[in-house]
């Protein structure tokens, strides 16, 4: 258990017990907590809250369907223009059913949020029927090559399988290859040719992360080096890491990454190495043009096709409760920064939400990279979240 003094805490504590527990480029959602696939690799299964609910036929409800759509609605941090993601904690694959039921009652909610739904299990024709039934839903896959060897119970040949039931909307699904490893590289190659013969004409790849929260890191890097999963750089990596939940994340060394590269040019497939590039550059997503209180070079390019809402700083800041704010701005990478000073700290949640609705790159002066105790409580008061009064309840019982 970690402790309640310790940075990250907030998220931590969000991550097990709220249907929406952090926003990045996306807002990250689940209606059921836990996933009964369990993928050797996954970093939940290195979460002492989450362990119970990932490979072990154990299912979390966060929130019924309804609930979760009116969490959206709720939420100060979702915009009209976010992307909502439902699996982020698992596998929207658990609860196929209850997708058709938030759909329908975020329409009668007047929400015009894209959800998007990340699914490993094979994309069968509940899913076809889904995204031609809901303009505002999208499916997201991973496809891991070698899928068996690596740590996936799901065959990377079956889910290529599966994406022909879904060829008429290459539009509306997002494809990841990953995580890509020494001992996987070289079954890339062929898993983007059958792509690129089935229609598509982009994907995304990732390489490998490894983090843990509540069980001892050097327990979680043992663990992924008997897999093969990691090399003995990213092994010293996660070691030495200061961060509170990631050791390493999405890491690739250069020489991979240019294979990987060269592949995706060989057999004539764009390649994006962030979710946030795609989203920009494919679904109209504003993303945020910063990451960790600093400008992300790597998205200024993608989001310049992007028509940001253009909201005004100042009131969106007093609209989350930031009244003693203090705004400082400047022209930097041909994109205007500013520089925000509160005495509530601004958490990467905050700062991404105001840098999707604003266009602006957001510095904050007093930054917090997620919740500690007492700024968790500024999101309850202020229905950061969307949080339903039993999980709120819940959350500040052991706040207190």
């Amino acid at each position: 258990m970690v402790s309640i003094d310790k940075v990250g805490y907030g998220e931590y504590l969000l991550l097990a017990e709220a249907p929406m527990f952090k926003r990045r480029y996306t807002a990250n959602g689940d209606i059921m907590l836990g996933c009964t696939i369990g993928c050797d690799f996954c970093i939940y299964r290195m979460i002492d809250t989450t362990i119970p609910y990932f490979g072990t036929g154990e299912l979390k409800r966060l929130a019924t369907p309804e609930e979760f759509a009116e969490s959206v609605s709720n939420s100060r941090l979702i915009s009209e223009r976010s992307l909502v993601i439902m699996g982020a904690r698992g596998d929207a694959s658990m609860y196929p059913n209850d997708i058709p039921k938030m759909l329908n009652t975020a329409e009668k909610l007047g929400l015009t949020t894209k959800f998007l739904a990340l699914r490993r299990a094979i994309l069968d024709k509940t899913v076809k029927h889904q995204l031609a039934d809901y303009p505002q839903l999208y499916y997201g896959t991973t496809i891991t090559p070698k899928a068996i060897e690596t740590g996936s119970p799901v065959p990377d040949y079956l889910q290529l399988k599966g994406l022909q039931n879904v060829t008429d909307f290459l539009n509306k699904v997002s494809i990841e290859v990953g995580p890509v490893t020494p001992n996987n590289i070289d079954a890339v190659k062929g898993i983007l040719k059958e792509l690129k013969d089935m229609g598509w004409e982009k994907a995304m790849y990732r390489g490998v992360t490894v983090g843990s929260w509540g069980v001892e890191r050097k327990e979680a890097v043992e663990k992924m080096i008997k897999l093969g999963f990691i090399t003995p750089e990213q092994a010293k990596q996660a070691l030495e890491s200061p961060e509170y939940f990631y050791g390493v994340k999405n890491n690739l060394d250069s020489l991979m990454e240019k294979a990987i590269q060269n592949m995706f040019e060989e057999v004539g497939l764009k390649a994006y190495r962030y979710a946030g590039q795609f989203y920009a550059d494919n679904w109209d997503l504003p993303v945020p043009l910063t990451r960790r209180n600093k400008i992300r070079s790597d998205i200024l390019e993608y989001a310049k096709k992007v028509q940001y809402p253009n909201k005004d700083l100042e009131q969106q800041l007093d609209y989350l409760g930031y009244y003693d704010h203090d705004v400082k701005w400047s022209n930097e990478h041909g994109i205007r920064v500013a520089y925000v000073n509160t005495k509530i700290p601004i958490t990467e949640d905050v700062a991404m939400y105001l840098g999707e609705v604003t266009g602006v790159a957001i510095i904050a002066t007093n930054y917090l990279h997620s919740p500690n105790k007492e700024v968790l409580k500024h999101y309850l008061k202020y229905s950061f979240l969307g949080i339903p009064e039993r999980a709120k309840k819940n959350i500040m019982r052991k706040l207190n």
